[in-house]
């Protein structure tokens, strides 16, 4: 398959990441499967079983089909390199942040901010079947209960 998702990165750092320690369980779950994904590819690897197994826990393992789906659409019709990290690493790349918050926003009904989210990443023609496929992804994500939406940040103040 011909796609535009980068190499899994090692040790590779910057601005332009958030520590995964700060994401809820579903946006750690969903870095979880994409990296897994990216690096099978990468490895001309099977990855169905894998991301079966991971959303099985959720009850409902062929949520993966739709990841799978969502994942090969995003890798054929990419307009430039997508940063997706290895899966040991960290920290999120701003890439697959976006690719997160356009799953939280379809989540909350939102595809016109999901789309925003996909604008310089995907080619213009195919972003409606990609967010189409996110579209299924979030709504059987939503059905197993497994929210992408951040954590609440509270601070004491004095």
């Amino acid at each position: 398959m011909d796609h535009k998702l980068s190499p899994p990165q090692h040790g590779v750092e910057s601005a332009e990441e958030t520590p995964i320690a700060g994401l809820s369980e579903g946006g750690q779950f969903f870095l979880w499967c994409i990296r897994h994904w990216t690096q099978a590819m990468r490895a001309r690897k099977p990855i169905l079983e894998p991301l079966y197994a991971a959303h099985s826990v959720l009850g409902n393992p062929a949520i993966a089909d739709q990841l799978d789906e969502l994942m090969s659409l995003v890798a054929v019709s990419a307009q430039r390199k997508i940063i997706v990290r290895c899966p040991c690493a960290k920290t999120a790349h701003a890439d697959e942040l976006k690719l997160l918050r356009s799953v939280r926003w379809l989540q909350a009904d939102r595809a016109d901010k999901a789309t925003q989210e996909l604008e310089n990443m995907i080619l213009r023609k195919l972003i409606r079947p990609v967010v189409h496929s996110a579209q299924l992804y979030a709504d059987a994500m939503n059905a197993a209960q497994m929210s992408l939406k951040p954590t609440a940040k509270l601070q004491i103040v004095k």
